[in-house]
């Protein structure tokens, strides 16, 4: 498993990274985290992202993005479906985002989470479709349900395949007035 944050940016997301690509090492923690929320795992994944943020977040690209400055910065974590958070009882990237909070504020970094995003129920699960099937998918089923906190928006998920649920988050969040900042995921496919 190589864990170095390389750029997996997709059409309509922006800046995005992701600290390693998604093999069969990577296959068996996802899994064990995603369906059994291990937080060990989980501290692992989330020691990985906090390297990934910190560096995108002082690279020349970021600042240009919004600017120079320390700014506080506000994880947003993809939404599960209803129907999958109940099933597993936990919902795995806001597990993660506030693993990662925790391990950026252990780093001096102001870091909050902030679950303001919801998806329809009548979305189908995304790990059984198509890569063409997925954007279909999502579009326009997520929306903004409250206000943020103060700080840069970063999109959080633990893998980008079609990149499909980061650009519907980012498109919610453009259309609620908010702005991203950049987005980062654990894993990635190629």
């Amino acid at each position: 498993m190589t864990l170095v944050a390389h750029d997996v940016s997709r059409p309509g997301l922006g800046l995005a990274i992701s600290c390693t690509t998604y093999d069969s090492a990577v296959t068996g923690l996802l899994h064990r985290f995603k369906e059994f929320g291990s937080i060990p795992l989980g501290k692992v994944m989330a020691r990985s992202m906090a390297e990934a943020v910190a560096k995108t977040a002082d690279s020349g690209t970021a600042k240009a993005a919004l600017g120079e400055g320390n700014r506080a910065i506000v994880l947003v974590p993809a939404p599960s479906r209803p129907k999958a958070t109940r099933r597993r009882g936990f919902a795995p990237a806001p597990l993660l985002a506030g693993l990662l909070a925790k391990r950026l504020r252990a780093q001096g970094v102001s870091a909050t989470v902030w679950n303001g995003l919801r998806v329809q129920d009548s979305v189908a699960d995304q790990s059984v479709l198509g890569r063409a099937q997925r954007k279909a998918n999502l579009m326009g089923k997520m929306r903004v349900v409250s206000a943020p906190p103060k700080g840069s928006l970063v999109l959080l998920d633990d893998i980008v395949t079609t990149g499909a649920t980061l650009v519907e988050a980012k498109r919610a969040l453009t259309e609620a007035g908010l702005t991203v900042w950049f987005a980062v995921t654990f894993a990635e496919t190629l």
